[in-house]
């Protein structure tokens, strides 16, 4: 399924050294969220929660590919969430590699 909002995650795969640019749009005027998933479904990180997004703007958020705590996350697959208050979720895998 391509994503509908998510317009580009890059780089994509990551290196641990390396920040993840997520560009998106939004259809209308909303509250976004951005948070970052592991395997297991378990949120590794937030980006943003519920902020104000207009339509027909380009937005990028960034990660810098740590953890809450600051460690870099581990290699593997982890998906990019984007949550609209209007209910849409879309979700874009990213891989993360040393």
């Amino acid at each position: 399924i391509q994503p509908k909002y998510i317009k580009i995650v890059a780089p994509n795969p990551v290196k641990y050294d390396e920040i993840v640019e997520i560009i998106y749009t939004v259809p209308d005027e909303t509250n976004a969220t951005i948070r970052i998933y592991d395997q297991s479904n378990r949120i590794v990180k937030e980006i943003i929660r519920s902020e104000l997004r207009l339509p027909n703007i380009n937005y990028c958020d960034r990660w810098d590919g740590r953890l809450p705590d600051g460690t870099p996350a581990a290699n593997g697959i982890y998906y990019i969430s984007l949550e609209l208050s209007s209910g849409v979720k879309e979700i874009y895998p990213v891989f993360i590699r040393k």
